[in-house]
């Protein structure tokens, strides 16, 4: 992702899930840099991405993310959800009406 001036401020990473043994995309990585935190670039760079996948016919994504991740309520705004629960890792998995 890169603002109106064209500088790089942020990406977004995902596997298809296969070295991780699983059959949808997994969702690995989400950063912008500090500079750019708290204007919603994360939101959009994964709901976009989202709709990416869609495009490609996927229908799920899932997401793991560590209880004290900042991103925890991120993910649940877009509409991710917890479906697991183990010990410091929240596991949330993209709703398929919603993808």
């Amino acid at each position: 992702m890169t603002n109106k001036d064209n500088d790089f401020i942020g990406g977004i990473i995902f596997t298809d899930g296969r070295k991780e043994q699983i059959s949808d995309p997994l969702l690995l990585f989400v950063f912008v840099l500090d500079d750019y935190r708290g204007e919603k670039f994360a939101n959009h760079l994964i709901s976009k991405s989202l709709l990416l996948l869609k495009e490609r016919g996927f229908r799920k994504v899932q997401l793991w993310v560590n209880l004290n991740n900042k991103a925890v309520g991120i993910y649940a705004e877009i509409g991710f959800r917890m479906i697991k629960e183990d010990r410091s890792i929240l596991y949330y998995h993209k709703p398929e009406s919603d993808l």
